[in-house]
């Protein structure tokens, strides 16, 4: 696996609860509004029933799928940390800033008091320096077997 990809883990999980929460809270309001203007015999006679109960089910699904996420992302989390833990000075603080805080480049400058160009020279020393952790931990794994 390659530094960047290793590093976008956390984001990418990030990003996707994000847009399972939207699909959740879309089953909701939907599994609401099927029923808001019925009363509860004409609920049976029109079948919004069927159509609440799968709005209901989905919105389960979704909430499952959402734990089940933030799970992986709090593993994925750990494994990144302890990698850019091994990175000292600037570049690991702008590796977590930028993996782990989710920043932008122009706030870490901010964050860092340094210029954005030197912001994406230290996102780069960096991931340079993940990539050769990556590769001996990599290494070490096809030496052992």
């Amino acid at each position: 696996m390659n530094a960047e990809t290793f590093l976008e883990q956390y984001g990418d999980i990030t990003a996707l609860i994000k847009r399972k929460q939207r699909l959740k809270e879309k089953a909701e309001a939907q599994a609401e509004n099927i029923t808001s203007h019925l009363t509860p015999d004409k609920v049976q006679s029109s079948g919004s029933l069927q159509k609440m109960a799968e709005a209901v089910a989905e919105a389960l699904d979704l909430d499952k799928e959402i734990k089940e996420l933030f799970i992986q992302k709090n593993e994925v989390r750990k494994l990144i940390e302890g990698v850019i833990n091994q990175i000292s000075g600037k570049p690991g603080e702008v590796l977590y800033e930028k993996y782990l805080i989710l920043n932008d480049e122009d706030v870490i400058a901010t964050v860092i008091d340094r210029t954005e160009d030197t912001v994406y020279r230290l996102l780069k020393e960096g991931k340079e320096k993940v990539q050769k952790i990556l590769d001996e931990e990599c290494n070490g794994i096809t030496e052992n077997n």
